[in-house]
């Protein structure tokens, strides 16, 4: 007996090709939408937003790093201090003396004066509230000071003139804390030893109530 195929009716095979065709021209067009959105030249505003993106996120370099540190560096160095003579029989009250010798003093502006007062908080935090303090910004001077009659009277003569307008102007700072016979309980004088008529420091000259710490 022979068995004849059967053959599928004419419109199936249309019914697929037609399926075929149609999922071939979606492929095409967004291949074609792809490539015309990939060379779509980049205008001056775009290009100008992508500069940007790239800076905001560029990686610090070792160069910022440096600025940072050199800037920290600076910082620090403006409270530089060191306390170089200690007196403890100068106050009736037994509070101490210290001399400190401190970097020189940037005279353009009126900031040293809050440099000056970090550095009482810092001494008085570590040596005590009944203390006085003399900041002087050169280191000969300042053995001047600590050997005259304002500290332990050892030079065994008196300043002479021109010894005298040199602390005028190195004596930068002194602080009384705690000293009932001052002006103030915490007395701070700027450039004590001179006059506001002083052409280098005198503008400079004050006496203040300063409390540390508060």
């Amino acid at each position: 007996m022979t068995m004849e195929k059967t053959q599928k009716p004419w419109y199936k095979k249309w019914w697929a090709i037609t399926l075929f065709i149609f999922f071939g021209l979606i492929v095409i067009s967004s291949l074609a939408d792809n490539n015309d959105s990939t060379n779509q030249p980049i205008t001056p505003t775009q290009q100008k937003q992508e500069e940007q993106a790239e800076v905001k996120n560029e990686p610090i370099t070792q160069e910022s790093e440096n600025k940072e540190s050199v800037q920290t560096n600076e910082e620090v160095k403006k409270l530089d201090y060191q306390i170089v003579y200690e007196l403890s029989d100068k106050r009736y009250d037994g509070g101490k003396n210290f001399y400190v010798l401190v970097d020189k003093i940037d005279l353009s502006s009126a900031d040293f004066k809050n440099d000056i007062k970090k550095m009482v908080d810092k001494i008085v935090k570590t040596k005590g509230g009944k203390i006085g303090i003399d900041f002087v910004n050169n280191k000969e001077t300042l053995d001047l000071i600590y050997k005259s009659h304002y500290g332990s009277n050892t030079l065994g003569r008196i300043l002479t003139k021109a010894e005298i307008d040199k602390v005028g102007e190195s004596l930068v700072a002194q602080f009384s804390g705690q000293l009932e016979t001052d002006i103030y309980l915490n007395t701070l004088s700027f450039f004590p030893g001179t006059f506001t008529d002083n052409p280098k420091v005198g503008k400079y000259v004050e006496t203040i109530e300063y409390n540390p710490n508060k």
